[in-house]
């Protein structure tokens, strides 16, 4: 999510009582692997998107095992000296 600002080593602080909106960064499981993925959706249809375009987008279908497990509200960068 290099493109969203969020960098390898980040920490992340996740909002569980926001409800995810199109366009938010929300922390997902899916298969019961944690993602951090950008929330879309495009004519009624939910994905789950990656900032980088060489990652496919995760459609949410009914029946999927996937819970939007929170909203990322801050992103906390190490001190790289």
């Amino acid at each position: 999510m290099l493109n969203a600002g969020i960098h390898p080593g980040d920490n992340l602080i996740v909002d569980k009582s926001i409800d995810p909106l199109p366009n938010n960064i929300v922390i997902a499981v899916v298969g019961g692997e944690f993602l951090v993925k950008r929330l879309s959706a495009e004519g009624g249809v939910r994905y789950l998107m990656a900032d980088n375009p060489d990652f496919a987008k995760i459609e949410l279908r009914e029946g999927d095992q996937v819970e939007i497990w929170g909203v990322v509200s801050w992103v906390v960068h190490e001190l790289r000296q």
